[in-house]
Formats: structure tokens, C-alpha cells, sequence
């Protein structure tokens, strides 16, 4: 029967990090003490986040920044390490709130509630769009117009644009990703 009074190997890291002799050499050592740490997620958001995205996330920033935890001595590197814990969950959530406010989330009432049923305000309001998308389309340069036209008129593919536009189909794919964003801009003007 196994001793029921063990540590875990995480519990161990939190043990060797708050140890004063103790450097964490590797990652991996880096790894379990920030599975060990205590980090408080607030309710509403325990579905959300997961203690194992935020290690890996932790730990892609220590990467990418190339922060150096062996000169810092173990309470440092403890405190460090909390905060990039405790920030990363603060950004996480102030990302989830923002998405609820977000505008281009928002739907239409009449869609939800009376489904396919055209009233005479719903179709002024789609003769409206149509016609605000109409100007903005002759606002483009006619390379973005063609390429709109076929892309989402005619259907076809990049590979298909780009034998009918002389071009690569990457050359297509951008210049419909810069059609969109201009045309995206005029509306929204």
C-alpha cells in the first residue's frame, strides 16, 4: 500500500522552487512548479480556463522573450512566475468580457425571432445594405471588384480566379484579403 503521506511530483517542484539553494535548471523542473502554484480562477470562468493552457502559455512567453530564470534567486523567480500566472489569467478574462461587448457579435432581433418571414422593414433594411454594398464596390479599384465578383457572384475558387485573372493563386488570395479589408473600411465609413 502507498504512502498516503508522498508528495506529488508537482507538489515537490513548489517544494524545490521556494527552497533557497534550489535553481530550476530545466523547463520541464519550470513546468511542474507552475502546475504547482496555487492559482485562483474566478468561478464564472473555471470552464474557460484551464490550468494546463495557462502553464503552456507561461511558458511560450518565457520562451519567446528569452527570460533567463537562472539568474534570478528562488524567491524572485517565484514571484516572477506568479505574476505571469496572475496576468496571463487577468488577459484571458478581460479578453472574454470584451467579447461579450463586442458589436460585431450582435444579431438582428427580427432574424431571431420571426426566422424567414420578409416583413416590409426587413426588406428596406436588406435593400439598404445592398445598396451601400453597391457603392462601396464602385468606390474599388476594378482588380478588387473582379476578384469580389468571382469569389462570391460567380463562386469560384482561388485556383479558378487566378487562371481567369492571370495570376497565382496566392497573388488571388491576397488581393481578395486586401479587397475585403477595403471594402470593409468604405462600408464602415
Amino acid at each position: 500500500m502507498p504512502n498516503s503521506t508522498a508528495q506529488r511530483p508537482e507538489e515537490n517542484a513548489y517544494a524545490e522552487i521556494t527552497d533557497a539553494n534550489s535553481y530550476p535548471p530545466s523547463i520541464e523542473e519550470t513546468r511542474r512548479f507552475l502546475r504547482s502554484f496555487p492559482i485562483e480562477i474566478p468561478e464564472g470562468f473555471r470552464g474557460r480556463i484551464d490550468k494546463s493552457d495557462l502553464v503552456q502559455d507561461v511558458l511560450l512567453k518565457i520562451s519567446e522573450n528569452q527570460y533567463n530564470l537562472d539568474t534570478l534567486e528562488p524567491p524572485q523567480r517565484k514571484a516572477f512566475l506568479g505574476k505571469m500566472l496572475s496576468t496571463r489569467i487577468a488577459d484571458i478574462i478581460r479578453a472574454h468580457i470584451s467579447l461579450k461587448r463586442d458589436v460585431r457579435r450582435e444579431k438582428r432581433l427580427e432574424k431571431d425571432v420571426q426566422g424567414n418571414d420578409s416583413t416590409p422593414s426587413t426588406e428596406l433594411m436588406a435593400r439598404e445594405d445592398q445598396s451601400a454594398l453597391a457603392a462601396a464596390m464602385q468606390g474599388l479599384p476594378i482588380d478588387y471588384q473582379t476578384v469580389l465578383q468571382l469569389r462570391h457572384k460567380e463562386g469560384l475558387t482561388f485556383v479558378q480566379i487566378a487562371v481567369t485573372m492571370n495570376r497565382s493563386p496566392d497573388a488571388v488570395r491576397i488581393l481578395w484579403g486586401r479587397a475585403i479589408l477595403r471594402l470593409t473600411s468604405s462600408i464602415n465609413q
